[in-house]
């Protein structure tokens, strides 16, 4: 997924530091840095450009925000929330 896009249909609501998904009558809990990511999946952005993002948010290294994006990604995707 070279620029992911959050589905047309899910609907959001924050509750906190976390959001709440719901898409299809499924509910989604994201943590901060997970919806941190989710709120960058806006097609215009690589999966690269996010995890430069959560570097800097989190201080932590490009590697390991790469790697925590790349898989975040792909399990927003499995669940049908992104595209």
């Amino acid at each position: 997924m070279e620029k992911p896009e959050k589905a047309f249909d899910a609907r959001v609501s924050a509750q906190g530091d976390t959001l709440l998904l719901v898409r299809r009558g499924e509910a989604y809990e994201l943590d901060a840095v997970a919806g941190l990511i989710w709120r960058h999946c806006d097609g215009t952005k690589t999966v690269e450009d996010i995890a430069t993002v959560i570097a800097a948010e989190y201080d932590v290294s490009l590697d390991d925000a790469k790697a925590d994006a790349r898989e975040l990604v792909a399990q927003l995707a499995r669940m049908g929330l992104v595209e």
